[in-house]
């Protein structure tokens, strides 16, 4: 079931109602379109580099996580130590996507998906 939105696009109620109860059990998760920016305002920065690096990686996944259920729990050290080890996994994810032909968006798309999954976990 759809009904249009202010701005004429049609918005899927069903799965509306399922992203805000997921929302209400784990808590607030940062929106998807507010990591991208982040990966492309860091992105843009490193120009010469057409790769993330896994510190680049690693800001954007501390912005997104700190204080968030058991990352709000952390002492400074662990959280350093978790984050340092989801941006890797998160680049490495990226680099046997991109061996496999996937572009590059398509890759770090999806380690925004990795985020987004450790950032609602409890």
């Amino acid at each position: 079931m759809s009904q249009p939105s202010d701005n004429g696009k049609k918005i899927n109620l069903s799965q509306t109602k399922k992203q805000l109860q997921i929302i209400q059990l784990r808590g607030p998760i940062m929106p998807q379109r507010k990591i991208c920016r982040m990966l492309w305002k860091l992105k843009a920065q490193k120009k010469r580099s057409k790769k993330m690096s896994i510190q680049s990686i690693q800001k954007v996944m501390k912005k997104s996580l700190k204080g968030q259920g058991r990352f709000g729990e952390m002492t400074p050290e662990e959280f350093e130590k978790e984050t340092a080890a989801l941006a890797e996994m998160a680049q490495t994810e990226m680099k046997m996507l991109m061996m496999v032909g996937s572009s590059q968006a398509e890759a770090e798309s999806e380690a925004i998906q990795i985020m987004l999954k450790y950032q609602a976990s409890p």
